[in-house]
């Protein structure tokens, strides 16, 4: 039994690696499907709501487990379909799901075969999540350094206790959820503005009709307030290295690397 499970979880990494190779493809086919069907698939959605979310749940569980990389993509149209709130919370249980289901897969897989699988060098992230897993978990899911599919895979290697894992990853994740779902549904509701004038111009008759965004439509307070959200989760790091006790602390961890020239 625990054999069958073994190659369950080794087909499953392998669904994930293939998916990783098509994401690029598969990232700007759904871009130009939204691009064209807006309208009607926000309609069908606020018809059917709860089904849509569940069909967008499975969607996100499934391609967090399979390691595919669209968190920002599905955050982004989770935020423009549902609203920020709905929208990041819904994203943020969905990646907890998919990454448990990952964590869990790499968990049954023997820990040799698991170090092999790694393609990078994961000891500097291993060793620090076996001293302290909840601060350092918390903090990779701050600020995104590493993708989420490889903290999944360092947190299973180190054998992070599940409900650490689950409540970090939910917790950590939540913030940038909520600045790239704020911009989802900011970029909605100028797409659905410039859906909006390009069909009054057609019903007025005009033969120079055209569907374009200029860079003054996308000054929206909603998606002025995700960048700023994000560009602060970004200088969380450079936050640390400046205030002294700080840096010590992370620094005896190995979370950030002491500057050359000693401390300031």
């Amino acid at each position: 039994m625990k054999s069958r499970w073994r190659w369950i979880a080794l087909l499953l990494l392998g669904l994930g690696f293939c998916l990783l190779v098509t994401a690029p493809f598969l990232e700007s086919s759904i871009l130009i499907f939204l691009n064209e069907n807006l309208a009607r698939c926000k309609h069908l959605v606020e018809e059917n709501r709860v089904l849509a979310l569940l069909i967008y749940v499975t969607i996100y569980v499934a391609c967090a487990a399979a390691s595919f990389p669209s968190a920002i993509l599905l955050t982004l149209i989770g935020g423009c379909f549902f609203g920020a709130f709905v929208g990041a919370t819904a994203a943020a249980i969905s990646a907890t799901l998919g990454g448990l289901c990952a964590f869990l897969a790499v968990r049954v897989i023997s820990q040799n075969w698991s170090r092999k699988l790694a393609s990078f060098d994961l000891s500097r992230m291993i060793g620090a999540l076996e001293q302290d897993a909840a601060s350092y978990l918390m903090f990779l899911r701050l600020t995104p350094i590493f993708p989420f599919w490889l903290v999944n895979l360092a947190a299973a290697i180190a054998r992070v206790r599940l409900t650490t894992f689950v409540w970090t990853t939910f917790f950590g994740i939540l913030p940038a959820g909520f600045a790239f779902a704020t911009a989802g549904e900011a970029l909605g509701a100028i797409l659905g503005r410039q859906t909006e004038a390009y069909r009054d111009c057609l019903m007025r008759g005009g033969s120079a009709c055209s569907f374009h965004v200029q860079p003054v439509d996308l000054i929206d307070p909603s998606l002025v307030l995700a960048l700023l959200l994000l560009g602060t989760l970004a200088l969380i790091p450079v936050m640390m290295k400046r205030i002294p006790h700080l840096a010590r602390f992370c620094e005896r961890r190995g979370w950030i690397r002491a500057p050359s020239g000693g401390e300031p």
